[in-house]
């Protein structure tokens, strides 16, 4: 039984699956199989190799590795008048009004202020420059809010956001920094300048759609272009359009399955006619969703006919209730006689099926969260593929590695 994603997780048979970490990475780290929300680096020399070793008097701004994967610079400032700079660089043609995200990870033997700067962008010729309240003017200012440390002796991350004033926009430029105080030394690695309106996992270039989620078997892209991100940075359901939709179908057995989600919905209807909200679809063959206040199964039999059809809306598939606003543990097997359902590690179903030999496993592209016009309105930060049925005693052990991650 190897494990991934968290403590003592069964892994046997596993065909395809995601864990995007959420209750254990926040928006400043990147985790084994999560590297955070797609993004671009604006700066082309965020950890500044362009930056010439510079010393005046008693200060100095040197170059570093400071390895962990930080590098970037050290400035040391030990008198009242010595000033040295460096420079981010300019960006050249910007979007009007939006809103970014400055970052950088700093390593300060004090907290507060230490070095200034000046941030600057050109709105139809005009320049500007961005206070300490983040609003722009068109005199001469300096801030110094953009490195300020808040823990002294270790490396945390700090970030800001702003919005950009609206206009034809050029030139936007990060640097001349200075002294704020004097006798200190700040250590600034891994700068990140982001259209974005929360601080996300650094990177050196881009992390794009296909490559910030990964296969927890790396064997299947994921591929998140039509999946929105909350403020923590985390994928969600929008309830709109948001799905998705695997390029290369994992082939669980066709005998023995296992589908596993942790799951969150954003709202519960106890008596509804005709929604639903799809968790996961393999087109003619595997439904599961949510319908109404339960959690429902169906699967496509040899007959074409389907197990618990009309969208599983009979008891025989179905577990629950699930109420909105909490996450859940789910789980669906079938073992080759008998479909079974799991809520929170606990059996809610076991049903015979008639008819059914084996599971239609074709070309068909599997789809997460939307099928048509029913698409999940919630969170799903957990999604795993099972080519045999877990046990009881596999999906509780399941759960219990689960359930302090989610609060279930």
């Amino acid at each position: 039984m190897a494990t991934s994603g968290g403590p003592d997780i069964i892994t046997d048979g596993l065909v395809f699956g995601y864990d995007t970490g959420y209750g254990i990475a926040d928006n400043n780290t990147a985790t084994r199989f999560y590297k955070g929300e797609p993004t671009v680096n604006l700066f082309s020399s965020p950890q500044f190799t362009s930056h010439s070793n510079t010393t005046v008097g008693t200060t100095s701004i040197l170059k570093e590795d400071f390895g962990e994967n930080l590098a970037g610079i050290e400035m040391i400032q030990l008198g009242t008048s010595d000033i040295a700079s460096f420079a981010m660089g300019s960006i050249a043609t910007i979007p009007s009004g939006g809103t970014y995200t400055w970052s950088s990870y700093v390593y300060a033997t004090s907290v507060g202020s230490k070095v200034k700067g000046q941030v600057t962008v050109y709105v139809n010729g005009v320049r500007h420059w961005l206070t300490n309240s983040n609003a722009w003017v068109t005199s001469t200012v300096e801030c110094n809010h953009l490195f300020k440390p808040t823990i002294a002796n270790q490396w945390h991350k700090v970030d800001n956001q702003f919005t950009l004033p609206t206009g034809t926009l050029t030139n936007l430029s990060l640097g001349g920094w200075y002294r704020a105080a004097s006798n200190f030394t700040i250590k600034i690695a891994n700068c990140h300048l982001e259209l974005n309106s929360h601080v996300t996992p650094f990177t050196l270039v881009s992390r794009t759609n296909t490559d910030s989620l990964i296969d927890l078997k790396k064997s299947t892209n994921i591929d998140l272009s039509n999946v929105s991100f909350d403020s923590t940075g985390q994928p969600t359901f929008d309830g709109t359009d948001d799905n998705i939709t695997l390029t290369s179908n994992p082939h669980y057995g066709l005998n023995n399955a296992t589908w596993e989600f942790i799951v969150k919905f954003n709202v519960v209807h106890n008596s509804e006619t005709s929604t639903y909200r799809q968790l996961y679809i393999q087109e003619a063959s595997i439904w599961i969703a949510q319908y109404y206040n339960k959690i429902g199964l169906d699967i496509r039999k040899d007959n074409n006919a389907w197990f618990d059809g009309n969208g599983g809306l009979v008891t025989g598939s179905q577990i629950g209730p699930v109420d909105s606003g909490k996450y859940y543990h789910v789980v669906m097997t079938w073992d080759g006689a008998n479909a079974k359902g799991y809520l929170n590690g606990e059996i809610g179903f076991t049903t015979a099926i008639s008819g059914l030999t084996s599971i239609k496993n074709g070309l068909s592209p599997r789809r997460i969260g939307q099928r048509s016009s029913t698409p999940l309105d919630g969170h799903m930060p957990v999604v795993k593929m099972h080519n045999q049925a877990l046990t009881a005693e596999e999906v509780k052990q399941n759960y219990n590695a689960y359930k302090n991650r989610f609060n279930l």
